[in-house]
C-alpha cells in the first residue's frame, strides 16, 4: 500500500494513475492537496501576497530551476485515471490544505474509493484527533484491498 500525509498524500495520489506494480493494492492519503497551483495560490494568500503576483513568480521559478510546469499534474487529474482503491482522509479543521480539496479529489476519483472526515482535526492531525476512527478506517480499507 502507498500511504502519505500532506505533500506525501498528494504524491501517492498522483502515483495512482501510473502502471503500479501488482504488489500495490491501494493508496491511503491523509490531507492531500488537489493541485500544486491550488495550494500555492492558497499559501500565497495566507502569507499576504496576492496570488496574482506570487503564483506566476513561483511558476516561472519551477520552470527555470526545476524544469517542470506547475500545470503538469495534480491529485485531482491523476485520480481520474486511478487504477487502485483509494482511502482519502482529511481533518475538517485543516487550515493549511482546505478540507474542500479532499471532496474535490474524492469526487474526481475513478477507482474504488473511501472517505474519512475527522471532526476537529487540523492539518495532518486526524490520527491524533480521532485515533479510533482513523484506525478503524485504515483497518477496514486494508481488509478490503487485501481480501484477494
Amino acid at each position: 500500500m502507498l500511504s502519505g500525509v500532506s505533500m506525501g498524500a498528494s504524491t501517492v495520489l498522483m502515483a495512482s494513475e501510473l502502471d503500479l506494480p501488482p504488489q500495490v493494492k491501494g493508496i491511503s492519503a491523509d490531507c492531500g492537496y488537489s493541485s500544486p497551483e491550488s495550494i500555492i495560490r492558497k499559501v500565497c494568500r495566507d502569507m499576504g501576497i496576492t496570488d496574482k503576483i506570487g503564483y506566476p513568480v513561483i511558476r516561472i521559478a519551477a520552470r527555470l530551476f526545476g524544469g517542470f510546469s506547475m500545470k503538469d499534474g495534480g491529485a485531482v487529474e491523476a485520480v481520474k485515471h486511478a487504477k487502485v482503491p483509494i482511502l482519502i482522509i482529511h481533518g475538517e479543521e485543516d487550515d493549511f490544505v482546505p478540507f474542500s480539496m479532499a471532496k474535490e479529489i474524492y469526487d474526481a476519483c475513478a477507482s474504488e474509493k473511501y472517505y474519512l472526515a475527522v471532526k476537529g482535526a487540523g492539518h495532518g492531525l486526524s490520527f491524533f484527533c480521532d485515533f479510533d476512527a482513523y484506525l478503524a478506517a485504515e483497518k477496514e480499507f486494508q481488509a478490503r484491498i487485501y481480501r484477494d
